[in-house]
């Protein structure tokens, strides 16, 4: 992908919504993963008159990298302080009725987030395929009603 490719792709997915991105420094991002070897120029691509687009894929280095940085959020519990986590703990300021009310609120709004999430997921992602010098196997997004309880 290029890094425009990305952007849009991130966009269209979601991200910002789970992760904190900044569009702006994409580019500088992607020199530093070439800079580090993570990331190599596949192709430079120009259509008519645009400017040229470099394509760039992982290394066998960068994909060991993210395994590495993946398996270490999954596996390492790290402190997060949430504005949910303080409201829990203050909300004895408030009267139980009213404790109540706010958190069935608070289902409603995330249910809704939920349906829109799945729609996007059902919608834009499509199925991915990693690079053949990666030595993984394909894998395909399962179906809605394949996703594990817990999605």
């Amino acid at each position: 992908m290029h890094p425009y490719e990305i952007s849009t792709t991130l966009r269209t997915r979601g991200k910002e919504k789970s992760i904190r991105l900044n569009y702006g420094s994409l580019y500088a991002v992607v020199d530093s993963l070439q800079k580090h070897g993570l990331i190599e120029t596949k192709e430079t691509l120009r259509e008519g008159r645009r400017p040229e687009r470099t394509v760039y894929d992982i290394t066998p280095a960068g994909y060991a990298e993210f395994e590495d940085w993946l398996s270490e959020l999954l596996a390492v519990p790290t402190r997060e302080f949430t504005s949910l986590e303080a409201a829990l703990s203050l909300m004895g300021g408030l009267r139980p009725g009213e404790v109540a009310r706010l958190l069935e609120e608070r289902v409603g709004r995330l249910t809704i987030e939920l349906r829109s999430d799945r729609t996007t997921i059902d919608v834009s992602w499509p199925t991915c395929r990693l690079s053949a010098r990666t030595s993984r196997p394909s894998q395909t997004r399962p179906r809605a009603r394949q996703r594990p309880r817990w999605v």
